[in-house]
């Protein structure tokens, strides 16, 4: 049995899902702090400021809180560059840049109230409530902490200021750039105050990236929920064959694969870091990534979003990568050994593991932007889950063009 998927999407921004991309910290410019006495408590000036330039693969960087997560937070308008995104467990801020790979300037101030308005250069401003039950730090998507935006549990202000994302966003499609050249042309101002939670508001935006970077229409957005939710589904019955309940499917043993294509409006040398970690299955908890190398193995939660326990995770081995036109990895589920959550010893399920293939092609179109067509074959897949791996494969791909 196989099951074949073609998406072709309207363009939009590439931004992304939780995965795990190492950050590196390149140059610390300055780092200064003075205190007073009984710092947060009396309201007294708290003057802390610190600058560091980036650089990152992933097209967003994380405020969060050390697991697990008490961090909350009232709505948000919608806007382009920042959302809450939450899991069962995990629940923290993406700011949402225009260039995947960097360099970016961010600038994190602590403040004893609302600081005054920034000039107006900085295009892009919102302002969010959080609330938190302890220290709140500026990170990457898995680890990696490189500054601390509060240090104590309460209700905090944020306002997050950017400029550049535009430009950011067209150099990374200039083909004579590379990423150690160049002046940094992103830069990201995070102030924060103590001051009871009130709704976000989106104090400037910049209308030229938010055409660039923004949802689609009303027709595209119906259909988004429609992959979601068919997505949730799927991953629901994969689940309940891996606990081994009740309502579990009996495995035959017989094998299919499935065939998926999508469309994404991006270049391949942007995408393909983005493509080599897409695995079918909900964002969830994340995981753990290597290197992106032949024999470097990645795991990923296998937990449905909004479920609870623990059922095991995705492991892939990648056995070929010609960046940025091809990958082929392994795909592998690694569950308790008693089919059980919270078991520590787990085994594989499939014996011999799936295989993923991925190719991808880029061209230009009518307007000269840069698109790129991703195949995915998934080959040895359990005949039981083939329709639900297509639901996850439409997911994944879809998730890929926003």
């Amino acid at each position: 049995m196989n099951r074949i998927l073609r998406i072709w999407n309207k363009p939009r921004a590439v931004v992304g899902h939780r995965v795990a991309i190492a950050i590196a910290v390149v140059d610390v410019l300055a780092t200064w702090h003075v205190w007073t006495m009984d710092r947060w408590q009396n309201r007294r000036v708290i003057d802390s400021r610190s600058v560091a330039v980036v650089e990152t693969e992933y097209r967003c960087f994380v405020l969060r809180e050390e697991y697990p997560s008490g961090l909350r937070g009232l709505e948000v308008p919608s806007n382009s560059l920042v959302r809450f995104e939450t899991t069962d467990d995990q629940h923290e801020v993406w700011v949402l840049t225009g260039s995947q790979w960097g360099p970016f300037e961010i600038t994190v101030e602590q403040h004893d109230g609302p600081p005054a308005m920034v000039d107006d250069d900085w295009l892009d401003m919102v302002e969010l409530s959080l609330t938190c039950q302890g220290e709140v730090t500026v990170c990457e998507m898995i680890d990696g902490p490189m500054a601390t935006l509060v240090d104590r549990a309460g209700d905090f202000r944020v306002r997050v200021c950017a400029r550049g994302r535009r430009e950011g966003l067209l150099r990374d499609d200039d083909p004579d750039w590379d990423l150690g050249d160049g002046p940094v042309v992103e830069h990201y101002l995070l102030q924060v105050w103590r001051e009871p939670a009130s709704d976000g508001r989106v104090l400037r935006e910049d209308k030229g990236l938010w055409e660039a970077l923004g949802d689609s229409d009303e027709a595209g957005a119906s259909e988004g929920d429609a992959i979601v939710d068919a997505g949730l589904e799927a991953s629901s019955r994969i689940l309940a064959d891996v606990e081994g309940g009740p309502s579990a499917r009996r495995l035959s043993g017989r094998r299919g694969h499935v065939v998926a294509t999508g469309e994404v409006p991006a270049s391949r040398r942007i995408i393909f870091p983005r493509a080599a970690s897409l695995v079918a299955w909900p964002s969830c908890r994340g995981g753990s990534a290597g290197d992106l190398a032949v024999g470097a193995t990645w795991t990923h939660d296998g937990t449905r979003p909004d479920g609870d326990g623990e059922y095991g995770h995705i492991t892939t081995t990648f056995e070929m990568l010609n960046e940025p036109e091809a990958i082929f990895k392994t795909w592998n589920w690694q569950r308790p050994q008693s089919a059980q959550p919270n078991v520590d010893t787990v085994r594989s399920l499939l014996d011999p593991p799936s295989i993923i293939r991925m190719a991808l092609m880029e061209y230009n179109d009518d307007s000269g932007d840069k698109l790129t067509t991703i195949h995915v074959q998934h080959v040895g897949v359990p005949v039981e889950w083939v329709d639900d791996l297509w639901a996850l494969w439409r997911w994944d791909l879809h998730r890929l063009t926003r």
